[in-house]
Formats: C-alpha cells, structure tokens, sequence
C-alpha cells in the first residue's frame, strides 16, 4: 500500500527562536507517523525586523532595543528544553550572541531550494542549528558560505559565486513582501491540507492533528 504524501509548507524567519521550537516539534512529531506517510516541507522566507543591522546586533542590545530586555527568554528555553532545543551558544551565556539580519540566510535557502525540497529543508534545520546551537552568525556571507560548502562540497564554488553577488536577493524580498500581503503576521506560520496554523505548537498538538488526517 502506498504511503499518502503530506505536504507542509512553513514561513519562518532564522531570526526568530519560536521558529526553531516550532520546527523541532514538528520534525519531533512527524517522526512517529514515518510509517504511515511521506511529508514534503517547503519553506518560506519571512523577515520580522528589516531593521537589523546587516551584520547582526548584540543579543542583549537587540533584546532592550526592542523589548526593554532579555526576560522573555528564560521561560520559552525552559519550556522548548524537551523538544531538543538547547540554545547552547544563543543567549546572554554567550557574549558573541548575535540577533541575526537573515536575509543573505534566506538567500541560501533559495540556492537550495533549486535543488529540490529535501535539500532546502536539510539546509534550514542546518542554519538553526548553527545559529542557536553553535552560536554562528548567520548573517554573515562568510559564514553561509561556510555552511553551503559544509552542506554540498560538490558545489562550495558555485555555492561562493552566488552568496557574493546579489542574486536571490530579489526573489527573498518579495516572498517576504507577499507573505505580509497575505496577512502574515507573524511566524512561524504553517499550512498544511488548506489549513494555516499559526505559532509553535506543541509535539502532542502536532500528533493530534496529523492522526485525524490519516
């Protein structure tokens, strides 16, 4: 019997740490269902705060920029610690933490994404995973290009060549332009059989909703 493919297309700004919570419970989630379904994901850029010096901002000078302080942090990494989200390096334990800019991150996403879905989705659980666990600055064309080679060495030229020119950056900017037309507010965002779901739901959540699909 074949498998039903379930596709799941997600907005998600690297910038944003519920957007890491909310793809580890998903991944967390989907794992169980490995048996019973095929699940394609397809990213989508979305920027919040356009902003953000290009380089990054400090943590800390970012967090009281916006939001007078850092106190909202502790309790959204108590509650996302089971899920596998440890934030090692992203958070005042690290003085190098930086509140990235992601668009040159989404500009990577975008290379792969001509690659195919499974690619694109490989580079982005990547790119989580350097920023808020080994502490990367991911707005930096160094360092996404680091990982672009780290991720397909067959390719680190090509890879190079297009994080060093403008391209992609045309096509990240109006994938974020026409998500805020079509009403996104905020992210992480998912859609999922005509369904938008919005905010980091939990793993049970996700569980609960993927069995009555199938």
């Amino acid at each position: 019997q074949d498998k039903r493919t379930i596709t799941i297309d997600i907005t998600s700004d690297l910038a944003c740490p519920w957007c890491y919570v909310g793809y580890r419970r998903l991944i967390n989630a989907l794992s169980e269902f490995e048996d019973r379904a095929d699940f394609e994901i397809h990213w989508h850029p979305y920027m919040i705060d356009m902003r953000t010096a290009s380089s990054g901002e400090p943590y800390l000078d970012y967090n009281r920029r916006r939001w007078g302080g850092d106190g909202w942090v502790a309790g959204m990494k108590r509650d996302a610690r089971e899920d596998g989200c440890l934030f090692r390096n992203w958070g005042r334990q690290n003085p190098r933490s930086v509140w990235a800019h992601t668009l040159h991150a989404h500009r990577l996403l975008h290379y792969f994404s001509k690659e195919g879905w499974r690619p694109m989705h490989e580079c982005k659980g990547r790119l989580f995973e350097e920023y808020y666990e080994e502490g990367a600055n991911i707005s930096t064309v160094d360092e996404l290009v680091r990982i672009g080679a780290d991720l397909c060495p067959d390719k680190a030229e090509e890879i190079e060549a297009f994080m060093r020119s403008e391209d992609g950056t045309e096509e990240v900017l109006r994938a974020d332009a026409d998500a805020k037309k079509r009403g996104v507010g905020g992210v992480p965002s998912f859609c999922i059989s005509g369904s938008t779901i919005g905010g980091a739901q939990s793993k049970d959540w996700w569980c609960h909703t993927l069995q009555k699909m199938l």
